[in-house]
């Protein structure tokens, strides 16, 4: 069983920033950059349709993983890699994120993962 994880949320100036600094610094939480998943995928959802379908699926994992401003620039997320752990799964926007995530924790020798994006308290996946 994958390991629960952990949403920080929190106002913007409230400290949420320096939390997941502490929780990333722990030596079994990986605390990733900001990814904005869960506000662009809320934003989209209709665009990427039923991610049953391959090319659906291709698209979300695409745009998650190239967000604007190259925010996850440098954090050695390989697409293909990650496309083919996303396609056994159920195909939720659950668990694209998922898989992102733990592949980013994996790689860090982690278990366990953090996130933390401003504004996402009001989405759920």
């Amino acid at each position: 069983m994958t390991p629960r994880p952990i949403f920080v949320v929190g106002y913007e100036r409230s400290g949420t920033t320096l939390l997941q600094a502490m929780l990333g610094a722990h030596p079994h939480i990986a605390a990733p950059p900001e990814l904005h998943y869960l506000l662009r995928i809320g934003e989209l959802r209709d665009y990427y349709g039923d991610l049953a379908d391959d090319a659906s699926l291709r698209h979300a994992l695409h745009d998650t993983l190239n967000p604007p401003l190259d925010i996850l620039a440098g954090c050695g997320f390989d697409e293909d890699v990650l496309f083919e752990a996303a396609r056994p799964t159920d195909r939720s926007y659950r668990a694209l994120l998922q898989v992102v995530m733990d592949d980013f924790a994996r790689r860090h020798g982690k278990a366990r993962w953090s996130e933390k994006t401003p504004g996402q308290t009001a989405r759920a996946v």
